[in-house]
């Protein structure tokens, strides 16, 4: 009869047991779809906050950030976004900084002299014939 009763206790033991580790995989499955839902919550939190918090950081952050973002320095990245926002406008730019940079000189002393003379002047300047494709 010990012997029977050992075993019940055995048995009920080892059910015990088992039941422990069956609640204890319940619990665990729950806590991995909390750590799932968080970091999910936490991935599509940090694009918000990527995307939307460096309209409101001071001037010099918000393009550190958007250079960053581009993978490029800042210079390259403002062409980037100048050319793919408005490509004639990047391209008249383009032409206007060709155009000065061809007639320098020009440009430089016509400056002077309307300094000199205190009102406007006006400059002869060259103007290449556009490259023929």
């Amino acid at each position: 009869m010990r012997k029977i009763e050992a075993r019940g206790q055995s048995l009920e033991r080892v059910s015990a047991e088992l039941g422990d580790h069956a609640r204890s995989a319940r619990l665990r499955r729950k806590q991995d779809w909390f750590v799932w839902g968080a970091a999910g919550i936490g991935l599509v939190a940090g694009v918000l906050l990527a995307l939307f918090l460096p309209r409101v950081l001071p001037g010099s952050v918000d393009m550190a950030v958007a250079s960053t973002g581009m993978n490029a320095d800042r210079w390259n990245a403002g062409i980037s976004l100048m050319q793919s926002g408005s490509p004639q406008s990047w391209r008249n730019l383009v032409d206007a900084s060709n155009l000065v940079r061809a007639n320098q000189e020009v440009l430089t002393a016509c400056a002077e002299t309307a300094a000199k003379a205190k009102q406007g002047q006006p400059c002869k300047i060259t103007v290449s014939a556009p490259a023929q494709q």
